[in-house]
């Protein structure tokens, strides 16, 4: 079951259009580390987005843009 961290979401909200740090965001962290990135995993995503570009397709290939997609999911569904 998805829990949701309402407190951490108000704050969010609260402070989306301002250039002043939010108070209440004070204390809230992420803990989850990014994990290491593998050649095999970015070819496994080439390969499941169907990029033709020879870039992303070399021995080591260079991450897509979206693969940032792929880390943050993660993190952003302890919200």
């Amino acid at each position: 079951m998805l829990k949701i961290n309402w407190p951490f979401i108000k704050a969010l909200i609260q402070n989306q259009y301002t250039s002043t740090m939010n108070r209440e965001m004070i204390g809230f962290s992420l803990e989850e580390k990014l994990p290491a990135i593998t050649d095999d995993d970015i070819q496994k995503f080439v390969r499941a987005t169907n990029d033709a570009n020879p870039v992303y397709q070399q021995a080591t290939p260079l991450a897509l843009p979206m693969f940032l997609s792929k880390l943050i999911f993660p993190l952003i569904r302890q919200l």
